[in-house]
């Protein structure tokens, strides 16, 4: 008779043991990933799955709060709420993606962008421009603009003046 009680009760040890420990092993993943989305307020800058300061009364009761919560049936956002409720925005390690936020998640990718087009567009313009200036050819140019021969007429007679005279 004990050894049929004795099985009984490992028979039933063993079940509750199959049933509740996969419900703990989601339990615990879920405690895990509400953790990894706020931050510790202990002032470590880490999360609350990663702050490792020796004890943290801060991450103690951030835990039991999310545990508090999933036994309670809130759900991962409900959570999540009730910390943002309580210490702000800066409790998310990711600022939701709206209103002024939504800038701050945009200008760096608009001001990169934008800062490729603009070196893209003065490069283009920088060999553009070198394409069409004007060469002088090595023997002279037939085509002498009046101004230049003017002023090449008045080097030349003032090199001219120079060699015969020197500095004075």
């Amino acid at each position: 008779m004990v050894l049929k009680t004795l099985v009984s009760v490992a028979l039933i040890v063993l079940a509750v043991s199959i049933f509740v420990s996969p419900a703990l092993a989601a339990d615990t993943a879920t405690v895990n990933s509400i953790a990894a989305k706020v931050m510790c307020q202990c002032g470590c800058g880490k999360t609350v799955l990663n702050c490792d300061d020796q004890g943290c009364t801060t991450r103690e009761e951030m835990l039991s709060t999310i545990r508090q919560g999933l036994d309670n049936g809130r759900s991962e956002n409900q959570i999540i709420q009730t910390f943002v409720a309580r210490y702000g925005e800066k409790v998310l390690v990711e600022p939701p993606k709206q209103g002024f936020n939504l800038v701050v998640w945009v200008t760096p990718f608009a001001a990169l962008v934008f800062g490729a087009g603009l070196v893209f567009v003065m490069a283009r313009q920088w060999v553009n421009r070198s394409k069409t200036l004007p060469t002088a050819p090595a023997g002279g140019s037939a085509e002498a603009d009046p101004k230049e021969d003017k002023y090449r007429r008045r080097l030349e007679k003032e090199l001219k003046d120079f060699e015969e005279k020197g500095f004075r």
